[in-house]
């Protein structure tokens, strides 16, 4: 599985720091999830993936394109936004995870496979928001789809 989902609204995740809204707009194009599967896409901000592998306990950043294993994914992530906009504080926003490639890239036979519908809220913590480590996104309701770990059949990398 490879690590390119897209959020909902108008952000994506990234979590490496040097990367720009533009670059991960570009990724998304390269892949050709712009415009297969969204078909228009201008990111605002960056949204920070973190899972917590369930064996070693460890933290795993998620980076576009770098391969994960199934294994890391099994725990629902944690998600932080950073941006230098600061009317997004205090927002809530619709968090979508999917797969397009269910069950292969090359057998889309079940693509659009939801991993997860939520409403998240945006602390008011600016700061946070405009630091590297971005200010997280939290969920005090429930899921309108909580979140199902991914499970693509052996070999074969999802974008």
């Amino acid at each position: 599985m490879r690590a390119s989902a897209a959020a909902a609204a108008f952000f994506f995740a990234s979590s490496v720091s040097a990367l720009t809204p533009t670059d991960v707009e570009n990724a998304l194009k390269n892949v050709s999830i712009i415009p297969d599967d969204i078909a228009d896409f201008t990111p605002k901000a960056l949204l920070d993936v973190t899972y917590t592998d369930s064996t070693s306990n460890q933290s795993i950043v998620i980076s576009p394109g770098l391969p994960i294993s199934v294994n890391q994914t099994t725990m629902r992530p944690q998600y932080a936004l950073t941006s230098s906009d600061a009317s997004l504080t205090g927002q809530r926003f619709v968090l979508i995870m999917f797969d397009p490639d269910a069950p292969t890239p090359q057998n889309r036979s079940l693509a659009q496979v939801r991993h997860l519908v939520a409403q998240v809220q945006l602390s008011s913590d600016t700061a946070a928001l405009a630091s590297g480590a971005g200010s997280p996104l939290t969920n005090s309701t429930p899921a309108v789809s909580d979140y199902i770990s991914p499970g693509p059949p052996p070999g074969g990398a999802h974008r």
